[in-house]
């Protein structure tokens, strides 16, 4: 429980896009109105759902600082018409299949008013959704690079836990409309490369929804194009001696992502999916043979043990 008054916290904006998400929807506003965080402004942007989406809102609609539905152009889109109507000294984004753990919010305005020079942090996400045994949690552990070559290669900020001061937001810009997977790396390859610092805390502050709909299980190849487009728009910031290792330690990571990725269908009981996709990785990326990718993942499926 944070100890410091209420009118002494900063003030955390909430923003969170929307769209024919109303199954999920109930749960990420409960998971924000249980924060009991009193210095708080949650922003919802809805893009004209047409499902149970609306009857949710008018549900809720006391608790929103501010409330839309009409069509946009996709979630950046969204995520930039909160970010407008933001005043919050802090300012998060929580999708609307996701959700905040408890005390999330004060540990992270504990955070920032401990440490003066703190412009954005970040922290472990949850994974959940249908098919994942309940028994025990998997973590998407943060993992900053600590150079921004490193950015370019692999880096694991779970959005939902990530928080940046709003002077931050105001100095750097919004997020490019341009990307519609890559819009929150693409975001911090731009702070990182702009100087700014983020810092990781080892506590869970959400969790991340997986399922049949959600971008991140549906859209891999367009995450991929998001990707590549990123690197090409960074990759000339490095010194030129830099460039080809960088490229090469990307290949490598992205091809054992691959890997780790193929074993999602054995929490769905699918192990002849988990199979197919493994290979299907390997074929595209042979220098993962032998990694250390390579060998628990084929572990696991061999186990049959996601």
């Amino acid at each position: 429980m944070n100890r410091m008054s209420g009118s002494s916290l900063p003030k955390i904006t909430v923003v969170t896009p929307s769209y024919n998400q109303g199954e999920f929807l109930e749960e990420t506003i409960l998971s924000v109105q249980s924060q009991r965080y009193p210095n708080l402004e949650h922003i919802l942007i809805d893009g004209g759902s047409t499902d149970s989406t609306l009857s949710v809102l008018e549900k809720y609609q006391s608790h929103f600082a501010y409330c839309m539905s009409e069509k946009d152009s996709g979630q950046t889109d969204a995520i930039n018409k909160g970010l407008a109507r933001a005043t919050g000294n802090l300012v998060g984004i929580l999708n609307s299949d996701d959700v905040y753990l408890p005390g999330a919010l004060d540990f992270v305005a504990e955070q920032f008013s401990e440490r003066a020079n703190l412009r954005w942090m970040t922290g472990p996400s949850l994974y959940f959704g249908p098919g994942l045994p309940r028994d025990h949690a998997e973590v998407m552990v943060t993992e900053v690079p600590k150079s921004k070559a490193g950015w370019l290669v692999h880096q694991t900020i779970p959005h939902p836990s990530t928080f940046i001061r709003r002077e931050v937001m105001e100095k750097h810009g919004v997020y490019d409309e341009s990307f519609f997977f890559g819009m929150d790396y693409e975001y911090w390859c731009r702070l990182a490369f702009g100087g700014e610092i983020c810092q990781p805390f080892t506590r869970p502050l959400s969790a991340f929804r997986l399922h049949e709909l959600s971008k991140s299980v549906s859209e891999q190849p367009r995450r991929t194009a998001d990707g590549e487009r990123i690197l090409q728009m960074y990759l000339p910031q490095l010194p030129s001696g830099e460039r080809e290792r960088t490229r090469k330690m990307r290949e490598k990571s992205l091809g054992n992502m691959e890997l780790y990725r193929s074993i999602w269908p054995l929490s769905r009981g699918d192990r002849e999916e988990a199979k197919r996709m493994w290979a299907d990785a390997l074929n595209k990326n042979p220098q993962s043979r032998f990694s250390r990718a390579y060998f628990s993942t084929w572990l696991k499926i061999a186990l049959n043990r996601p």
